[in-house]
């Protein structure tokens, strides 16, 4: 994982955050990245806090044509800006090949 800052409000740090990729070479099975950090009290005591950013990519290297060619999914939580919880935000997409539509 990788840290940076100093938090005087907590003693940890203002931003930490933790990532894992597993992969396959050649391609039999998808690439998998997850990563995770925390923000807290970026500009001080008011400033941005975010508890949790998850976020989870794969890339399904050996799809078919027809198939998911890659996954995206993030979730953000806890996120506080001056004292304001403004709650959290999920995000989550596919993605397809585009079929070839161009009349011949």
């Amino acid at each position: 994982g990788i840290e940076a800052g100093l938090d005087p409000v907590t003693g940890g740090p203002i931003f930490a955050m933790r990532a894992r990729v597993s992969l396959a070479y050649p391609c039999t099975r998808p690439l998998d990245v997850r990563a995770n950090a925390t923000i807290r009290n970026l500009g001080g005591a008011n400033g941005l806090s975010i508890e949790n950013a998850a976020v989870w990519l794969v890339f399904f290297c050996d799809a078919k044509p027809e198939d998911v060619q890659l996954t995206f999914k993030a979730t953000v939580t806890g996120v506080v800006v001056a004292g304001v919880d403004l709650g959290a935000v999920s995000i989550a997409a596919n993605a397809f090949v585009r079929p070839n539509d161009t009349a011949a």
